[in-house]
């Protein structure tokens, strides 16, 4: 009984984190997009910050599942390291705090231009100094395999919701983890050819 329930309780914060962390259609945010290639989603107040995204891209060299699952696993390793480096190398630095204080003031108004730069240092250093925490909670939003110019894509996002489920799944099933096993088992590959794909998660805007 105790399994079934901690069983249901996972569950239950899977479905959370894929379905009950949209953001509210009228609230008011702010996209400003880093030359790392990063997008970083705020509060139009400089507040707070809501989402981050990052794309990733990695080669296909022959086209079949294999290279195709690899290419994957790099595009998104590209994603998350562009994250990283944004989070410890750009976020806090003064171009970066001037970029975003004028993509504010272009939305709100130059008047209040110099209230803003001092949300925005404090948003800023926030974000630096929770990167590690901030990690945790990324998420593969979207993969696109594109065969004609031989590459694969992949967005991934972390938002404060999805942090916070992270957070929670990982508690429930720590114990579980810990005692379960795994057998590697190989078997030899077949060199067929893929098609395009494109894989979204159905929570690609709301997460």
């Amino acid at each position: 009984m105790f399994k079934q329930n901690k069983l249901a309780i996972t569950l239950t914060m899977l479905f959370a984190l894929n379905s009950n962390f949209a953001q509210a259609a009228d609230d008011k945010f702010v996209v400003y997009e880093d030359i790392t290639g990063v997008t970083l989603e705020m509060a139009d107040d400089a507040s707070s910050w809501l989402k981050i995204r990052s794309v990733g891209e990695a080669a296909l060299r022959f086209g079949d599942r294999q290279d195709v699952i690899l290419s994957t696993k790099k595009a998104t390793l590209s994603a998350k390291a562009e994250i990283v480096k944004f989070l410890n190398e750009r976020v806090s630095t003064q171009d970066s705090i001037s970029d975003i204080t004028k993509v504010l003031a272009e939305k709100n108004g130059s008047d209040a231009e110099s209230a803003t730069r001092k949300s925005v240092e404090t948003m800023s250093t926030e974000i630096h100094n929770s990167a590690d925490q901030i990690l945790k909670g990324v998420l593969t939003l979207e993969q696109k395999v594109d065969t004609k110019n031989g590459v694969v894509k992949v967005t991934v996002g972390i938002s404060r919701k999805s942090m916070g489920a992270a957070d929670s799944i990982k508690a429930h099933i720590k114990s579980d983890m810990s005692n379960a096993t795994s057998a590697n088992n190989s078997s030899a590959s077949e060199s067929v050819q893929v098609g395009d794909e494109i894989k979204r998660s159905k929570n690609y805007n709301n997460f």
